[in-house]
């Protein structure tokens, strides 16, 4: 198990240095994930290639972490594999987010060149939730303790294919 790089880390530093990082990140430490966690257990890992581009400090990354969601059919704890890429050019302040930046390159925020990793972690992670986690199979639910009956299949959860909708189909009969 490797440890995390510091919290703070000095962004135009490792830039210059052309630095690669990786470390592995406590998913209990991340205050604004647990939230959403059946389970605080376990570890993100991420690595982290930091250059130069249009004279601003960069980076470029990979956030992996295996979480325990909770899945919306059953209520039972279902494991879930985040990954995210991350590529991103640090800014000073919030005003200069708005400036023209290199192209594929997100803004982050380091206020006096100084940035949190493991806030960039966390941002990462939250951003590859699923907005509705549940088990791939109905069977894995059953296994949690709902009964078949219980169980409302994917098929069943919208309209049929075949079903046209037109909510604005009376709109004329309203007008009038």
């Amino acid at each position: 198990m490797s440890r995390p790089p510091a919290d703070l880390v000095d962004v135009e530093l490792l830039a210059a240095e052309r630095a690669a990082l990786k470390g592995a990140y406590p998913v209990a430490g991340f205050e604004r994930l647990k939230p959403s966690l059946a389970d605080a257990s376990g570890e993100a890992q991420a690595k982290f290639r930091f250059y130069r581009v249009s004279g601003r400090p960069a980076l470029d990354g990979q956030v992996e972490a295996r979480v325990m969601l909770v899945c919306q059919r059953c209520l039972s704890a279902v494991p879930w594999d985040l990954e995210s890429r991350l590529a991103l050019v640090f800014v000073e302040t919030e005003a200069a987010a708005a400036e023209d930046l290199p192209d594929g390159l997100e803004p982050a925020v380091a206020p006096h060149g100084r940035a949190s990793l493991a806030a960039l972690v966390e941002d990462e992670l939250l951003l590859a939730l699923p907005l509705v986690a549940r088990h791939s199979d109905l069977a894995d639910c059953a296994r949690a303790g709902l009964a078949p009956e219980q169980l409302v299949r994917d098929e069943e959860d919208g309209p049929d294919e075949d079903t046209v909708q037109r909510p604005f189909a009376n709109l004329r009969d309203w007008l009038k």
